[in-house]
């Protein structure tokens, strides 16, 4: 499935003097894979269930986000690297610094490997018509995209849990 986008206007507020339009492409929000719907996946692919995968996803979610925390570099193979990044404000000599007052925060920062970038580099694109904006319709279609309405699975606003009472 392509990534869909629409085309959108922008004016430069940073000349004052001339300012000028420009048109830009911005994505369009997808729906979110949530870590059941990987786990799911990725069930189906090994011989593990999928709350066995769903455990090992989030014991690695806390070992990523522990160690750094410490300071390391934690590499996600074919995904990429994510560190610790400081966030700080210059300061005309090294005697004018203070950590209270310069340093910022600290964030997480990812960098995707060559793999990851790669893949992102063949991705298709296309725009989405005006009666289309917000809304995928090709998600309803597709049995194997984790959005699709299956009619024998109970909706959560009917109040049926599946639970017979």
């Amino acid at each position: 499935m392509a990534l869909k986008f629409r085309i959108v206007e922008r004016v430069n507020k940073l000349d004052k003097e001339h300012p000028k339009t420009y048109y830009f492409a911005k994505q369009m929000p997808t729906d979110s894979i949530t870590v059941d719907d990987l786990a799911e996946e990725v069930a189906h692919a090994t011989t593990l269930r999928p709350f066995e995968v769903k455990g090992v996803l989030e014991e690695l979610q806390h070992a990523v986000i522990m160690n750094a925390r410490k300071g390391f570099r934690v590499s996600l193979g074919e995904i990429g690297v994510i560190q610790p990044q400081i966030r700080a404000k210059g300061v005309e000599s090294r005697d004018e610094f203070e950590v209270g007052k310069h340093i910022k925060g600290v964030y997480p920062r990812f960098n995707p490997s060559r793999a990851l970038r790669d893949a992102f580099a063949s991705c298709s694109v296309s725009e989405v018509s005006p009666c289309e904006k917000g809304k995928d319709p090709d998600k309803k279609k597709d049995p194997d995209h984790p959005a699709f309405d299956d009619p024998s699975k109970p909706k959560p606003e009917d109040g049926n849990s599946g639970n017979a009472d």
